[in-house]
């Protein structure tokens, strides 16, 4: 998969050296060329980046939030996890509170070309408004990058039928665009993050916490710089 990635990006990067190459012949016609480089050398920097690159500033998803009516409850389950277990973690802030629903990978810039493409493909994506509940609090593996790093969420063992149906009509949308995304691009294990620990805990159910969805949104995600997500663009699921 690694190598994939690699030969593509080099594929790439020759195209863009042909382009250059080629403004200098004679008959060419300079500006026509100059923007068509433009605009290739803005898509294969996207490309090198989408998925790959976790060191990059930017990060790019496709979500649903909870209503602001049930902060509380999402807040008061965290607190008594930490209370209950005897862990410690800083409490996420409201803003934080999704559930990721589709991975877009990660940027050192987005190209304002890349989100248009996104939401012209999401304005296609057709479902009607559903429930979600998550009644189980766990801790995450933090993975290779960040093993004592674990993130303690909210899930469920329940099939969110309304989640996996919104995921696969937005694979389905996207899959007429350039964009090089697919199933693997699906989150599988639908979760909010709570707060992150190093400290060991227990699974432990808690009361549902439900809302009924009625919107999606394509955030922007600026990693390490503490300041709230950009929101791109939201489109509403249709009613019942």
């Amino acid at each position: 998969m690694a190598g994939d990635f690699k030969n593509r990006v080099s594929s790439l990067d020759w195209q863009v050296a042909a382009l250059n190459q080629q403004m200098t012949l004679p008959g060419i016609e300079q500006p026509e060329l100059r923007d068509l480089l433009g605009a290739f050398k803005a898509k294969t920097q996207a490309r090198k980046k989408t998925g790959s690159d976790s060191s990059a500033r930017e990060y790019l998803f496709i979500a649903i939030r909870p209503p602001a009516s049930i902060f509380p409850v999402i807040e008061h389950h965290a607190r008594c996890i930490q209370s209950s277990q005897g862990v410690a973690g800083y409490i996420l802030p409201r803003w934080r509170f999704h559930v990721t629903v589709f991975e877009l990978g990660y940027y050192d810039t987005i190209p304002p070309q890349l989100i248009e493409e996104i939401g012209r493909a999401m304005m296609h994506v057709q479902v009607r408004e559903f429930p979600v509940m998550f009644d189980r609090v766990m801790r995450f593996d933090g993975g290779i990058s960040a093993p004592s790093r674990r993130a303690v969420v909210l899930c469920s063992d329940m099939v969110q039928q309304g989640l996996s149906l919104l995921g696969d009509r937005m694979v389905g949308a996207l899959s007429v665009t350039e964009l090089e995304v697919g199933q693997k691009n699906l989150v599988r294990n639908p979760h909010m993050t709570l707060f992150y620990t190093e400290q060991l805990m227990c699974e432990q159910a808690v009361q549902p916490v439900e809302w009924t969805v009625r919107n999606f949104a394509l955030i922007q995600s600026h990693r390490g710089q503490h300041k709230p997500y950009t929101v791109l663009g939201e489109w509403t699921l249709l009613g019942e």
